[in-house]
């Protein structure tokens, strides 16, 4: 399989979270590598889960 077509398959299965991602991919004048590209989702992920996580950051003191 083409690298380019995998890539575009791995872009069309997500969801709104991963937008700014897919958009720069899309924006390049060369094909990201499918690590540089695994990097990036997994990374965005992390983000994602610490966005949502419903754990506070900071200790709650009274």
């Amino acid at each position: 399989m083409d690298p380019e077509d995998l890539t575009d398959i791995v872009l069309d299965g997500l969801n709104d979270d991963y937008k700014a991602i897919i958009e720069a991919i899309h924006g390049r004048d060369t094909p990201i590598s499918f690590a540089e590209l695994h990097e990036k989702l997994i990374n965005r992920e992390l983000a994602i889960t610490a966005a949502t996580s419903s754990s506070p950051q900071l200790p709650i003191t009274a």
